[in-house]
């Protein structure tokens, strides 16, 4: 569902899904898409969909790296202008994108959702 804090440039997403990570091509150029699902009312019956290109080649290795349990670990990516950050909050993780000043869009994950990323990630690494 989305919700919208006291003010509209601050947007929360709440129960998104991962429907997939991709790896731009060739490998040595970088960059990453991760696509994302959610509803924005709990009666909608198609979700929306949302992708976020990641345009850093450290990406991969550094989630894999990443432990959250600390919940200090911060992970910050950009893509062109535009701020990405992920990291651990309570009982899941946040994937924040912020398109310029003004406009702040929170991603939020269960555990198990956010956990997909990282288990793509091992299996292309095998």
């Amino acid at each position: 569902m989305r919700t919208i804090q006291q003010d509209e440039r601050f947007v929360h997403v709440t129960d998104c899904k991962i429907l997939g990570l991709y790896r731009k091509v060739p490998k040595i150029f970088g960059g990453w898409k991760i696509d994302i699902s959610y509803k924005e009312d709990d009666e909608d019956l198609f979700p929306k969909y949302f992708s976020i290109l990641i345009d850093q080649v450290k990406f991969g290795d550094e989630l894999l790296d990443a432990d959250f349990k600390d919940g200090e670990t911060r992970l910050c990516y950009t893509n062109g202008m535009t701020d990405i950050d992920i990291f651990k909050r309570k009982n899941g993780h946040v994937i924040y994108y912020s398109v310029h000043d003004g406009s702040y869009v929170y991603f939020f994950f269960s555990d198990e959702e956010f956990e997909k990323l990282k288990n793509w990630l091992e299996l292309e690494n095998k």
